[in-house]
């Protein structure tokens, strides 16, 4: 993750599920990411870190 405010790197995101691909923009600061088999799509959006 980086912050796009001060262009610094925040962490690196695991995920509890195969994901392929990148990680999408979904906006307000959320992403999505798509299954290995390309059959759901998964919302992510950060906590308080």
């Amino acid at each position: 993750m980086v912050d796009a405010r001060e262009l610094t790197l925040r962490g690196e995101v695991g995920y509890p599920i195969a994901v392929v691909g990148p990680a999408r923009p979904a906006g307000s600061g959320a992403w999505y990411t798509v299954t290995e088999d390309r059959t759901a799509v998964h919302l992510w959006q950060l906590t308080d870190v």
